[in-house]
């Protein structure tokens, strides 16, 4: 079965993963009424998430979406991170889903993909999962920031996919100044990123 690297390579890309997300399959679960849908038409996507959430300007390079846990409770944010396939082409939805199929994404592949960006701690729960109804990879990451930010810890859950033109990383996280702080956050929030990420829909 091919590895990590071998599904990077196919499709011609170096997956970069913003913090944010439930790992397993994200399966349909019915939301409250009173949530919101984002809608990207621009790379075919969209999403439900709480009305008290909020969307923010994503900062994060190929971040298309970005929201936010309201002020007065557990800090957390999920993200949508789009990248087009570097070589341009578009693949076909049957070419897409068999080499998805094929492909394994370890955790050391985990480690390696993140380590660029962030101080990469316990990796737990990795799997192959499902996303708007298609073949996934996902994982949850302890993660530190290199960087200078009051975010200083995070406990994300990641899911990893592709569509004919996009690769897709998405996930939602809890966000704090100590690991506590942040493992707490996504454990509080954990029941909404589930929701949050069954409604994920991809528009091939």
């Amino acid at each position: 079965m091919p590895s990590a690297h071998t599904w990077i390579n196919v499709f011609g890309v170096v997956i970069l993963l913003a913090v944010a997300a439930p790992t397993g399959h994200a399966e349909s679960k019915k939301l409250p009424k009173d949530w919101n849908t984002a809608r990207n038409s621009q790379f075919g996507f969209d999403f439900s998430y709480p009305a008290q959430w909020v969307q923010v300007i994503p900062l994060t390079l190929n971040s298309r979406a970005k929201i936010e846990s309201p002020k007065g409770t557990p800090w957390a944010q999920c993200s949508f991170i789009v990248q087009k396939h570097p070589d341009g082409q578009i693949r076909s939805k049957a070419e897409v889903l068999s080499r998805l199929k094929q492909t394994t994404f370890t955790s050391d592949d985990w480690r390696e993909a993140l380590s660029a960006n962030y101080s990469v701690g316990a990796i737990h729960r990795v799997a192959k999962s499902t996303l708007s109804g298609q073949p996934a990879y996902s994982a949850v990451v302890e993660l530190g920031m290199r960087e200078s930010t009051k975010i200083g810890r995070a406990y994300a859950r990641y899911y990893i996919t592709a569509t004919s033109q996009y690769i897709w990383t998405i996930g939602c996280g809890g966000l704090g100044t100590n690991a506590v702080e942040a493992k707490n956050s996504f454990t509080y929030w954990d029941k909404t990123f589930q929701k949050i990420m069954s409604s994920v829909t991809f528009r091939y």
